[in-house]
This record gives structure tokens, sequence and C-alpha cells, in this order.
């Protein structure tokens, strides 16, 4: 995502990898962002040519891990 939008992606915690069957075509990088953030359990800022991802404390477990 960093080279396609041409942004630096700064994670804070650690996203619980999930799988992900969504395709977007030529969309703009907030909404790919939000679409990622409800699985990934993140909330995301964009300033500028950073983007800021912080998981989510309050995480609710779906599945066993």
């Amino acid at each position: 995502m960093e080279a396609w939008y041409g942004v630096d992606i700064e994670v804070s915690g650690k996203i619980v990898e999930r799988g992900f069957d969504e395709t977007y075509y030529n969309a703009p990088l907030d909404r790919v962002l939000e679409g990622l953030s409800f699985i990934g359990n993140f909330d995301y800022e964009i300033h500028d040519k950073n983007v800021y991802l912080r998981v989510k404390k309050n995480k609710i477990l779906m599945d066993k891990e």
C-alpha cells in the first residue's frame, strides 16, 4: 500500500491478520483503510503522506487464537 499510494505507514500495536475478500479498483486510500480497519480492529489517521494505524485496545475476540 505504501508504494501504491505513495505514503509511509506507521503501525502501533499488533494488527490481527485475517482473511479479506474484497477488491478495490482505483479506490481512495481512506476508503481502503476504512474497510481494512473493521477486519484488523484498528483506527487510522492520514496526515499528508503519513498514515498512522493504531490497534484498538477494546478488541473483542470473535474466534480462538
